[in-house]
């Protein structure tokens, strides 16, 4: 449903990077976090500003 409304992306952050996550949306993980853990990842690579960035540029935003 959000689709329809525009573009819908993922950020992965913390533990949730190791998540396998539908390629129906954009995403995007915290680099710092994928350097932490020292997995690679098929994503995106993103920092805390980028990740600001996509919340204040968002018409709506979900954290769980």
């Amino acid at each position: 449903e959000q689709r329809r409304k525009g573009p819908v992306g993922v950020v992965l952050v913390q533990d949730g990077i190791l998540a396998d996550v539908s390629p129906s949306v954009d995403v995007y993980v915290n680099g710092e976090d994928a350097v932490a853990r020292g997995v690679e990842t098929p994503y995106r690579r993103v920092g805390y500003e980028e990740i600001a960035r996509f919340v204040a540029d968002a018409s709506s935003v979900m954290v769980w």
